[in-house]
């Protein structure tokens, strides 16, 4: 079952963007095609941080986390629904502790998905983005996962205020 880690458990939230021209690849269509594109104006965005799952995996198992992308300590940007153009994510587990004398596993499986979702427990419904984590282990107990965030965002639509949330603030299933 997933798991919504509150604001307050990202931890050291870096945020930095640029704005200009880039020709990159991005993957369009259904199914999915990498192709090369030209953006004459748009802003990229790079999020990172620690989130805490503090999960405990006796069994092999997973689970999966979602989690707010701060700009700062407990402040998250809002964006308009055609704001976001493409999105690329890493993660990995920072801080582990194994079942002593126990074979152990962890790691993170895949990062599921770093999108735009509607928040309905903020004033306004706002957009924002949330990143989704599985990971999994075995005999370990995963105290933090390291994640680094890549958003292309279109600067005439894309991007709006920030909001400063409650620490216990998480973001919504979809």
């Amino acid at each position: 079952m997933p798991e919504a880690q509150p604001i307050d458990q990202v931890h050291d939230p870096r945020y930095l963007f640029v704005e200009g021209s880039l020709r990159t690849t991005v993957k369009v269509g259904t199914p999915p095609t990498v192709q090369e594109r030209n953006f004459p104006n748009v802003r990229m965005e790079v999020y990172t941080g620690w989130v805490s799952p503090f999960s405990v995996f006796q069994p092999f198992d997973g689970q999966e986390i979602r989690t707010f992308l701060p700009v700062s300590e407990g402040v998250i940007r809002v964006y308009q629904r055609e704001g976001l153009i493409s999105a690329t994510a890493t993660a990995s587990p920072a801080i582990v502790e194994p079942k002593e004398g126990e074979p152990t596993l962890f790691g993170v499986a895949f990062v599921d998905s770093v999108q735009l979702e509607p928040q309905s427990q903020l004033a306004g419904d706002p957009l924002c983005l949330v990143l989704r984590i599985e990971h999994v282990g075995q005999n370990v107990k995963i105290e933090r996962i390291a994640y680094q965030v890549t958003c292309l965002v279109n600067p005439e639509q894309g991007f709006g205020k920030t909001l400063s949330l409650p620490g216990n603030t998480a973001p919504q299933s979809q």
